[in-house]
C-alpha cells in the first residue's frame, strides 16, 4: 500500500511541473526574483528544467504502478528489488536538491514530500509490500 501512495502522489507535482507556465513561490523565494523580472531566455530555461523534473515524478510514479500491478502478484523478486531502488534513486537526490536549495537560499523548498517518500518506502520494505514473499520460498523470485 505504501508503494502504491508513493506512485500516485508522484504524479502531482509531476505534473504540476510539467504544466506548469512560470515557476513556483519557492524558486522566486531562492531567486529573489518574480517570474516577470526574468528575461525571455532564463524564463524558457527555467521552465525546460521544470518539465524535466515534472517528467522526472511521472516516469518513477508510472513504472512503480506497471511494478505493482503486473509483477507483484507474481511475487517476482526482481521488482520487489527494483522498487525500492528506483524509489531510492530519484527521492535521495531530489530530497538532498531541496534541502540544499533550503538551506543556502531564502526558498523554503517542499524537500519534507521527499523525505515522506523515502519514509513511506522504508514502512514498505518493513512489510506491507512485500505480501507472499516470505511464504513463497526459494526460487520464487525467478518467475
Amino acid at each position: 500500500m505504501s508503494c502504491a501512495i508513493i506512485a500516485a502522489v508522484s504524479l502531482a507535482p509531476g505534473l504540476t511541473y510539467l504544466l506548469s507556465n512560470e515557476f513556483m513561490p519557492c524558486h522566486a523565494a531562492a531567486l529573489q526574483m518574480d517570474w516577470a523580472e526574468l528575461d525571455v531566455a532564463r524564463q524558457t530555461l527555467l521552465l525546460a528544467l521544470m518539465q524535466v523534473a515534472g517528467a522526472g515524478w511521472i516516469a518513477p510514479a508510472l513504472a512503480m504502478t506497471a511494478l505493482l500491478a503486473f509483477a507483484f502478484p507474481r511475487v517476482a523478486l526482481w521488482a520487489r528489488v527494483t522498487l525500492p531502488l528506483l524509489v531510492l534513486v530519484f527521492y535521495g537526490p531530489t530530497l538532498w536538491a531541496t534541502v540544499s536549495v533550503t538551506t543556502v537560499t531564502a526558498a523554503t523548498a517542499p524537500w519534507y514530500s521527499n523525505a515522506m517518500a523515502l519514509a513511506a518506502m522504508l514502512v514498505a520494505l518493513t512489510g506491507d509490500a512485500w505480501p507472499g514473499l516470505s511464504r513463497a520460498g526459494p526460487g520464487a523470485g525467478a518467475r
